[in-house]
């Protein structure tokens, strides 16, 4: 975990972040903040037409080079605000264009004719450089730089032509600029009480508001992706009732603060509600946000789980990404709140829930739909006899009803496999409980039992009328291809193909997921070792398509819970 920050100011300088540089695209909105930029090509015009008429051979020596010099600094300013914006850099945007905008009000403010021109154009650009909210810093090299453009012209340029010239403009250019400091300081003041959070100094509902109109349009005009992460704290209501308001508050303080060191500076953090969060992810797909939630719930889980043993703290995390689940950040924030209530907080909380899911229909209830009355409680059951739990059953049967289709199976043959996929160990009720969470290597004796579960599943199905079709798929699920597997030694052809596409999958999610008697592979390897059993154990048509199948945002998503890829 990164270094924490310390509560308080520094803390609330990271919400700054989101609006310094380019404050005036949120006070005005994206349009209407184009308008300064509209005067820079007006003056740029302008100069174009005054160098006709201004006879240049009036300056010479150092007054022509450190003309030719402005017009250089410019020219490497307009270069750099074309950089912004096209990659996106707002600071040196900003350093750009006002480095430029100083350098051009320095050449007309060369032309004896023009001065009032030029310090007017100083003036103006150190004025609106300020609203633009740059860093204190940053600021005062400008007023620098302002200022000497404004002596450099006057010594070199006008005290020729115009001995004896009062520096009063650069004076007050001097005054406005350290007035403009301080009220730097005001300014930023203001936004940190707008924007910033009073409890946990992350961001507030209202920067998420004013963020909208610098953040959208540079994600649609670039079609960069964004998503955005909906944190809801588990049963905070009961954290409040039991131990005070102010364990509460604290409870709020440390949860942001630690949400906060685990992503990066450029991502964006703030409170939503009195409980909830939102994180906007900047440049981030659909299947890395997911990964990146996982990562967060598990995190915040294991720092409360350190922290307090004593009341432990969960997070459930809604995920929705641009532009495939919306267009604008209140349709984010409305389809990861979907997603959340309806993917985890009515599935036991403590989970993460992607709004993609919102567009297919849910894997448990399609489960549940096609299940008998009879074998419903059967699941609960086999849930609370060997752990095995809700995601387990429908990530298998989503994994197995998926590859199924890659390999061309029939409608009939996939609804067997996810059915038997749900049914697979409800054997399992009838092995003792020592065998089943045992940590270490089975005895021969233990095995024996443990390998009857199949057997013992097919023939409780077999009472309860479940289809013939699902009763042999999980009969036969760990049958071997070379004929060494178990309850009936059946090889190649002769084991069903539900059962050989089952046989793969839960080899696969047995081996990405935490078990009490085996440590936890990669994908990776779980793939290599089932690859190396392919035609021993596992249908060989079968292992050739998965790691197709299994290609990218797939393996992500099933291997998340478990590692931060």
């Amino acid at each position: 975990m990164t270094r924490s920050l310390p509560f308080g100011t520094k803390r609330k300088e990271r919400v700054l972040r989101h609006v310094r540089w380019r404050s005036t695209i949120h006070l005005l909105g994206n349009q209407w903040a184009a308008f300064p930029r509209f005067i820079w090509t007006f003056i740029i015009l302008l100069l174009a037409l005054f160098a006709l008429k201004v006879d240049i051979r009036a300056l010479e020596g150092v007054g022509a080079s450190l003309t030719r010099f402005f017009w250089f600094v410019a020219v490497v300013g307009f270069v750099l605000w074309m950089v912004d914006l096209a990659q996106e850099y707002p600071a040196l945007g900003w350093t750009g264009y006002y480095m430029g905008w100083l350098a051009l009000a320095g050449i007309i403010l060369s032309v004896p004719d023009m001065t009032y021109v030029g310090y007017a154009l100083l003036m103006v650009g150190i004025v609106l450089a300020a609203l633009d909210m740059p860093s204190r810093v940053g600021f005062s090299a400008m007023g620098i730089w302002g200022m000497l453009v404004g002596i450099a012209v006057e010594h070199f340029c006008l005290e020729p032509l115009l001995p004896g010239r009062s520096s009063v403009g650069v004076l007050v250019y001097a005054l406005l600029a350290v007035l403009l400091l301080y009220c730097l300081g005001f300014l930023e003041s203001l936004f940190r009480g707008g924007f910033a959070d009073d409890l946990t100094g992350v961001g507030s509902r209202q920067l998420l508001k004013w963020l909208h109109s610098s953040l959208w349009h540079v994600a649609e005009r670039k079609e960069r992706p964004i998503s955005l992460l909906l944190l809801d704290i588990d049963d905070f209501k009961g954290i409040n009732d039991r131990l005070g308001h102010a364990f509460g508050d604290a409870t709020l303080q440390r949860f942001a603060k630690l949400i906060e060191n685990e992503i990066r500076p450029e991502d964006i953090l703030c409170r939503y509600g009195g409980d909830e969060f939102v994180v906007i992810l900047k440049d981030t797909t659909n299947a890395e946000a997911v990964t990146i939630a996982h990562r967060l719930r598990r995190r915040v889980s294991e720092a409360f789980r350190r922290e307090l043993p004593d009341n432990p703290i969960t997070v459930s995390i809604g995920v929705a990404s641009f532009p495939e689940h919306s267009n604008s950040l209140e349709g984010l924030i409305n389809q990861a709140d979907k997603a959340l209530i309806a993917g985890a907080k009515l599935l036991g909380k403590n989970k993460v829930a992607n709004a993609a899911n919102l567009y297919h229909p849910d894997l448990w209830e399609m489960l549940r739909g096609q299940l008998s009355s009879d074998v419903l409680p059967l699941l609960e059951l086999v849930s609370l006899v060997t752990g095995e739990t809700v995601d387990h059953m429908t990530r298998l049967a989503d994994l197995g009803t998926r590859l199924g289709e890659f390999l061309g199976l029939s409608e009939e043959q996939c609804t067997t496999i996810m059915q038997a996929a749900a049914l697979h160990d409800v054997g399992k009720i009838a092995i003792p409980k020592g065998i089943l969470e045992k940590p270490g290597p089975l005895t021969w004796e233990e095995r024996q039992i443990m390998m009857t579960h199949s057997e013992l599943g097919a023939t409780m199905l077999t009472n309860l009328g479940v289809e013939a079709s699902v009763v042999e798929a999980v009969r036969h699920h760990h049958e071997w291809w070379d004929g060494t597997g178990y309850p009936d030694g059946l090889r190649e052809d002769q084991i069903p193909l539900e059962a050989t596409v089952l046989a793969v999958v839960d080899a696969y999610d047995g081996m990405t997921s935490p078990r009490p008697y085996q440590a936890v592979r990669t994908p990776e390897q779980a793939l290599q070792e089932i690859h190396e059993y392919s035609g021993i154990q596992f249908n060989p048509r079968a292992v050739d398509i998965l790691p197709q199948f299994l290609e990218g945002d797939a393996v992500r998503e099933v291997a998340a819970q478990t590692f931060d890829i």
